[in-house]
């Protein structure tokens, strides 16, 4: 069983910029914009792991992430084979 908690805080520009071109015509350029984060946001995770055999594992995460009018959920299943 896992558990985390973190505080982060965005000293840098909020919003992603990205220049882009394509391989086959690098001269025409475009920008995209990703979505500003807030500057202060608490993320909050849980998670476990199971080993049913030697050669099987299994797990399953959960991820909260809290900020001012945001909020983001995330949930990851795993299935590792060992041959």
């Amino acid at each position: 069983m896992t558990a985390q908690a973190a505080y982060r805080h965005e000293f840098a520009d909020r919003a992603a910029t990205m220049g882009n071109a394509f391989a086959g015509a690098p001269e025409v350029r475009f920008v995209t914009e990703g979505y500003a984060q807030k500057r202060s946001r608490g993320e909050f995770g849980a998670g476990f792991g199971w080993e049913p055999s030697g050669a099987v594992s299994l797990g399953m995460d959960y991820q909260l992430r809290l900020a001012s009018k945001q909020t983001s959920h995330a949930v990851m299943a795993t299935v590792g084979i060992k041959f």
